[in-house]
């Protein structure tokens, strides 16, 4: 066997984990892509993410669906996706009730 076999081997199952890389890069952008076009505001998407997470690592909830290779950040995302969590937008009347009632709280 010529000395460069092995090395040809290793290269190849070094190039097929990039791959798997990337590909896994690809499937966040298009859950991405996904849940904007669900909620329509980039803004709002963020927020709604981030609040997932907190629940997620806080321990508070447990996640929506069985994947144990996603993040807490996919996993927001692929929840929201799969329409396993729901949210409402407030229309602008309604988020200033919420900020009155937050002042005076406070």
């Amino acid at each position: 066997m010529p000395a460069g076999g092995g090395g040809n081997a290793r290269f190849s199952a070094c190039t097929l984990g990039w791959s798997l890389y990337f590909l896994s890069s690809l499937m966040d952008t298009e859950l991405c892509n996904e849940a904007v076009t669900l909620v329509g505001n980039p803004n709002i998407l963020i927020n709604l993410v981030s609040a997932r997470v907190r629940q997620l690592n806080s321990g508070s909830s447990r996640p929506l669906i069985d994947d144990p290779l996603l993040g807490s950040a996919d996993m927001a995302l692929k929840e929201l996706v799969d329409k396993k969590m729901e949210f409402s937008i407030l229309d602008e009347e309604m988020a200033a009730e919420v900020k009155k009632a937050k002042k005076r709280r406070k």
